[in-house]
């Protein structure tokens, strides 16, 4: 084998050497980018978790403010129907104040169960994003694994075409 041969099999071998150098750091930022977007996930799951609470704690003002306007109206009904001359205590008056109550308990109850729907919702968001932040972590640690490989591959392909090219100088 001649100078030159000798010095292209060792520059081959270079060659590999800072092909599987390359091959793990590109693994290693793409691994980097899926941690990246798992913190990300992470992130978005508290985002969702903290509005969740947020939700229930509007719900709660809401369902105050509607009691207290329950208990407005009732008391506004009392003395229109009081000023009228009519007994509240029996018949229609009576009736419509019950009327009136139930509805209003209705509205709190649909208010309370918009505010879990929402809830669930932001709760299942959360979970959701947590589950897939596993996900990339899992690829991440799959990629630094198939860059190593990848290198290691490239190593010894580059190790067997440079002991090919000395072997064959002997025969």
């Amino acid at each position: 084998m001649s100078f030159g041969a000798s010095t292209f099999a060792t520059l081959q071998l270079a060659s590999g050497v800072l092909e599987a150098v390359g091959q793990v750091q590109e693994g290693g930022i793409e691994a980097q980018a899926q941690e990246f977007a798992a913190g990300s996930d992470l992130f978005n799951a508290d985002i969702a978790r903290q509005e969740s609470k947020l939700v229930q704690a509007k719900a709660k003002i809401e369902i105050g403010r509607q009691r207290k306007a329950q208990k407005a109206l009732v008391s506004e009904q009392q003395v229109l129907f009081a000023i009228s001359g009519v007994r509240i205590d029996e018949g229609t008056p009576l009736i419509v104040m019950k009327d009136t109550l139930e509805e209003t308990e209705l509205d709190i109850l649909l208010t309370q169960f918009n505010a879990d729907v929402e809830s669930q919702r932001l709760e299942s968001q959360a979970r959701f994003d947590e589950l897939r932040s596993q996900q990339r972590r899992g690829v991440a640690r799959g990629e630094r694994t198939a860059a190593s490989i990848r290198a290691g591959k490239t190593l010894l392909a580059s190790a067997a075409t440079f002991g090919q090219k000395f072997s064959s100088e002997g025969d």
